[in-house]
């Protein structure tokens, strides 16, 4: 009968279905405040390699300089003398070895032996940061649904100056970049990541992405480079604000109003597009501050130092920096091919472009 056939395809629905359920891998899903430290120490320890792979890897790197042969040859000869049997490397692989067993034993930082000399080295670096290290975003301005929105929101395009339409797109633009890393953020801050439960992933630095800041430290006379300091505001303090540079000059824009919700990102482009008019009537800005981040560490730690002595404002303002979201450039003018304008509004302060960054 009908009603036969119904139940006997209904069964065979069910027993696909607790199939398909029962060959989905399990899924955990770990808290936001777990992707540091507590995940790390779960995952298993990388391994270290043994000295031939190392001095095989090595020298296969050395094959695609542009030296001579000779000169290629006699640095091959002594890094083969550096991983003889009795040579230094062995004793620096033994040390290694040693401190990555003690540390694993111990469940603590570095989690795997290249982390600590890798941060060591990043921290030590006292050439500029921003065009070596740093990374950016470059976005040039978006079409379709963004620009079916300005062309809907008249009181944006009102303010309008010269019948323009850059600093609008720019500005949504920089509004919708704004917004949607907000909304990621906010979603693993309340819900964490979802992963498989047998698969082993590190997220530690997912942790570090937004409100993280490397502060330069100054030399204290030793011949030793100074390490310079890292902070990470608490994420949810952290997504409070951004600071927005324009001009050389720069600006805390706040991301939420004071009941805690986010504001929608037409909002945002309404407080970008103040910050363009605001500067258009100052100019650009007698000394850009935001530039000397650019600079070797030494010479960004001494001003910074100068900055805080001179002022208390200075102070305050630099927390407001170093606790931001995230930090968005606003220019004006096009950098179209060239070069010198492109490296210029990479490294920020009063850099130029039609782009957010």
């Amino acid at each position: 009968t009908a009603s036969a056939v119904a139940a006997a395809q209904a069964l065979q629905s069910a027993a696909v279905g607790n199939e398909t359920a029962a060959s989905a891998p399990a899924r955990v899903r770990i808290p936001y405040s777990e992707l540091g430290m507590r995940n790390a120490l779960q995952l298993p320890r990388l391994p270290l390699p043994p000295l031939s792979d190392t001095l095989e890897r090595y020298e296969a790197s050395l094959r695609g300089l542009d030296v001579s042969d000779a000169d290629r040859d006699a640095h091959l000869e002594r890094a083969r003398r550096f991983f003889a049997a009795d040579g230094s490397a062995q004793h620096l692989q033994r040390h290694i070895e040693n401190e990555a067993m003690q540390n694993a034993a111990a469940g603590r930082y570095p989690h795997t032996f290249v982390e600590e000399l890798w941060d060591d080295m990043y921290l030590r670096h006292r050439g500029p940061a921003a065009p070596a290290m740093v990374p950016a975003l470059a976005l040039k301005p978006l079409g379709g649904r963004i620009r079916e929105l300005i062309g809907g929101s008249t009181g944006i395009n009102q303010e309008r100056a010269n019948g323009s339409r850059k600093p609008d797109m720019q500005c949504y633009t920089a509004a919708y970049l704004v917004h949607g890393l907000l909304r990621f953020a906010r979603k693993i801050n309340e819900e964490g990541i979802d992963v498989a439960a047998n698969q082993p992933f590190d997220f530690h630095a997912l942790t570090k992405q937004f409100g993280f800041t490397r502060t330069p430290t100054r030399r204290n006379g030793s011949s030793e480079p100074p390490k310079d300091g890292l902070s990470v505001a608490p994420l949810g303090e952290a997504m409070g604000h951004v600071v927005v540079m324009h001009r050389g000059h720069v600006f805390r824009v706040a991301t939420r109003d004071r009941d805690g919700g986010y504001y929608h990102p037409e909002q945002l482009a309404r407080s970008f597009r103040e910050v363009i008019v605001s500067t258009r009537e100052v100019g650009e800005a007698e000394f850009p501050v935001g530039a000397l981040t650019g600079v070797d560490r030494d010479t960004w730690a001494d001003a910074r130092h100068g900055l805080v002595e001179c002022m208390d404002t200075n102070a305050k303002w630099l927390k407001e920096i170093d606790s931001a979201f995230t930090v968005v450039c606003l220019d004006s003018e096009p950098w179209g091919d060239d070069q010198s304008k492109i490296l210029r509004g990479m490294l920020g302060g009063a850099s130029k472009s039609d782009v957010v960054s």
